[in-house]
């Protein structure tokens, strides 16, 4: 794993993503593919928002993991957000801080307190015809075949 971030999709290793249940991920959701180092990185989210660039991030690391998808999903560049819930910490994506007040209104019970985003897009890259797609099923294959590589 190359120490080196990719300029397109902020990761040093090019099967990072997905985070949660990669196999069913790759397979049954649509991905952003990075034109620089191919990684695949979920744009979908679900009911709970457990995957992809609208759900709530562990660490600032792993928010990093999905700040292209969340610039690719609004076509724009995106700021990282620390927010808190009581003692617990987690991060969030937001186009902008008009989308961090809205949430915050919405979460009464949310707070970010900073105030700011850690970390915002300082140059966004349009997407291009084709990075938004599914993966058919060597792509998974594939792709799941160098994670593990990777993760070995």
């Amino acid at each position: 794993m190359s120490e080196l971030k990719c300029p397109e999709c902020y990761s040093s290793d090019n099967r990072a993503t997905p985070l949660k249940n990669p196999e069913d991920c790759l397979s049954n959701h649509v991905q952003y593919i990075c034109s620089t180092c191919g990684r695949a990185i979920c744009m979908e989210g679900d009911e709970r928002e457990r995957h992809g660039p609208l759900s709530s991030f562990g660490s600032f690391n792993d928010a990093m993991l999905y700040l292209r998808a969340a610039e690719a999903l609004f076509n724009g560049p995106c700021g990282i957000y620390e927010l808190t819930d009581g003692a617990k910490v987690f991060y969030k994506i937001f186009k902008n801080k008009d989308g961090l007040m809205n949430y915050l209104l919405e979460n009464p019970e949310k707070r970010c307190p900073l105030g700011e985003a850690l970390h915002e897009t300082e140059e966004f890259r349009p997407v291009v015809e084709g990075q938004i797609r599914r993966l058919d099923k060597e792509e998974v294959e594939e792709y799941l075949r160098e994670k593990e590589e990777v993760d070995d």
